[in-house]
């Protein structure tokens, strides 16, 4: 069984690739407890995903994207400065 402790007392947590993650009721589950405590507790979160905020917001269901879209400000990377494309290009 996976064990899973939650993340309580830390400044920062950073939410790698969100989207990826199994879309079954645990992780949900556990994504919205989080991201829920950070929201409450006015905590710095930071997020990466691939993911346009419409398909983000199916994906994690509209509870936990309302909480996160709270806690976080969207940054628009340009995929077109991607630095795996310019290593492979070198």
């Amino acid at each position: 069984m996976l064990e899973w402790t939650f993340p309580r007392g830390f400044e920062i947590v950073v939410i790698d690739d969100l989207g990826t993650e199994r879309g079954d009721n645990w992780s949900h589950d556990r994504l919205y407890s989080l991201i829920n405590d950070r929201e409450t507790r006015a905590r710095l979160t930071l997020v990466t995903t691939n993911l346009e905020l419409g398909e983000l917001e199916s994906r994690l269901g509209k509870a936990t994207y309302s909480r996160l879209a709270k806690l976080c400000q969207p940054i628009r990377l340009d995929p077109a400065d991607d630095y795996r494309q310019r290593q492979s290009a070198a």
